[in-house]
């Protein structure tokens, strides 16, 4: 049941003063408060509408949800110059829906001959299906009716700005949303602006009567310089309601259904609390990450996540620009980032030439002696594995090499092994997923891998992060070497 459909008819009825329609909107309201009662949570698309749903029923629990999310890549700003040349002014909206058509109407009839006393060359155009007759009518060389267009990114980009003249209908208006994250300037009524968080003048012009709308249109096609202020303004307030973090953020708060940072799977396990470490234990049910995986993902993604991303593989998938590469083809990491395009694995097999295929398709490969070409990754990702060395220092300066500027590599040490760089001490052996009698632990990390970092342009920061989801206690040590830009590598590192 869409609560928006009781206060678009609501609007209408006192618009037109109709006692039947006014008695159908009395009904519609008594069926969705009895809904409201009835479920734990009532999503609305804008908090106006939230307010609405609780004045009708105060104990009902609301929360605000976009109805429209985007990608960051979808948001555009437009300069002074893209609007120079532009007179067309754009109404975009299916008529089988009424308001539209009211709205059409009274653009046609009562703002556009104000603009036009001042504009002369300026068109309306009337994008939508459906077109009733009456609007069919409005056809000239002054107002464009299309109907049906297979495009609607053409129509955005030609037209100086969108004038929404709607005089009622509820809820987030979609094609306000599109003209301001597309950067087109918007005039709009009250009611075209619900639930976006417009200030007049800010994002948008705002305006109710006929004189004050045509005033708003004068004044930006008059003035590109505003257009472009509006433009970038109003991107910013879409970026900031409507992107796929911000609805993400809301439906979190709603289920809080913990996830695995590595591969988005439901399937969180507890951590085990009678082995040798906690932070060793599986946390998910699909990949078995481990807690020590799931920390060192969640610094990574709170580095490299652009757009909300609160797992690895959903952050690789979206975020095709970055090349991400795992030493070690054991555990969650690694398997979960297997097969995409843009990732790749490795791990040491003695008997086979470096730089070639191992078993089960892994490339073989010493972190000491690595194949890869300078400055071949944005992201990688090791646990354990450089410390493992017999020579550490060369393993570090390896992996700095093939990190493209601005890259990181994240990696996590053994539990107690973090005092000197230096000190290489007796062979311990630590579990290793490829030979059957381990690997061999020939150094402890600590105060002198911050010096050894910056000899190849690289600064260090630690993370500690809180373990998983079950054992707060717990807290993970996640190293991150950043590779700085060139000119960049004399300033002082960041981190500690």
């Amino acid at each position: 049941e869409n609560p928006v459909y009781l206060w678009i008819h609501d609007g209408e009825a006192e618009l037109r003063d109709d006692p039947k329609m006014i008695r159908a909107a009395e009904q519609q309201r008594d069926k969705e408060a009895a809904i409201f009662r009835s479920v734990d949570n009532v999503m609305a698309p804008s908090a106006e509408e939230g307010a609405q749903i609780n004045q009708l029923v105060p104990t009902a629990k609301t929360t605000t949800l976009p109805p429209y999310f985007f990608e960051a890549s979808e948001f555009v700003t437009r300069d002074a110059s893209h609007f120079s040349d532009l007179s067309d002014i754009l109404f975009v909206g299916g008529f089988p829906h009424q308001p539209n058509v009211d709205a059409a109407l009274f653009m046609a009839r009562d703002v556009m001959p104000l603009v036009w006393e001042r504009c002369p060359d300026a068109r309306l155009l009337l994008v939508g299906y459906a077109p009733p007759p009456e609007v069919q009518e409005l056809a000239s060389e002054r107002i464009i009716v299309t109907g049906q267009v297979p495009e609607l990114a053409p129509w955005f980009a030609k037209s100086r700005l969108m004038l929404a003249g709607l005089r009622y209908g509820a809820g987030v208006k979609g094609k306000v949303v599109e003209a301001l994250r597309r950067g087109l300037p918007v005039v709009t009524t009250p009611v075209g602006a619900e639930g976006m968080g417009i200030s007049q003048g800010e994002q948008a012009i705002i305006a109710e009567s006929a004189e004050d709308l045509a005033g708003g249109v004068i004044a930006l096609m008059r003035d590109p310089d505003q257009c472009a202020r509006l433009s970038a303004a109003g991107v910013a307030l879409a970026a900031k309601r409507f992107s796929r973090s911000a609805a993400r953020d809301v439906l979190e708060s709603v289920f809080a259904i913990p996830r695995c940072h590595v591969c988005g799977s439901v399937k969180v396990l507890s951590v085990a609390r009678d082995g040798d470490s906690p932070l060793e234990a599986a946390v998910c049910g699909d990949c078995f990450a481990t807690s020590r995986s799931d920390a060192l993902t969640r610094s990574l993604l709170h580095r490299f996540a652009l757009d909300g991303e609160i797992y690895l593989t959903e952050c690789a998938t979206s975020r095709r620009d970055l090349r991400l590469h795992v030493f070690g083809s054991g555990g969650g990491i690694a398997a979960s980032l297997r097969g995409l395009p843009n990732c790749s694995t490795s791990d040491f097999f003695p008997e086979v030439p470096l730089g070639t295929e191992g078993p089960a398709g892994v490339r073989c490969e010493d972190v000491m002696h690595l194949t890869y070409g300078d400055e071949t990754f944005d992201i990688v990702i090791s646990q354990d594995i450089v410390v493992q060395q017999s020579d550490p220092v060369r393993g570090f300066n390896e992996v700095a090499r093939v990190l493209r500027e601005g890259g990181s590599h994240f990696f996590t040490v053994p539990d107690g092994e973090r005092q000197s760089i230096r000190d290489l001490v007796a062979a311990n052996f630590a579990g290793d997923p490829v030979g059957e009698d381990g690997a061999a632990v020939h150094t402890e990390v600590g105060r002198d891998l911050l010096r050894i970092l910056r000899r190849r342009g690289c600064s260090l920061i630690e993370h500690s992060v809180p373990a998983a989801h079950d054992d707060p206690k717990s807290v993970v040590t996640v190293f991150e070497a950043v590779k700085a830009a060139r000119q960049s590598q004399d300033r002082p590192e960041a981190g500690k």
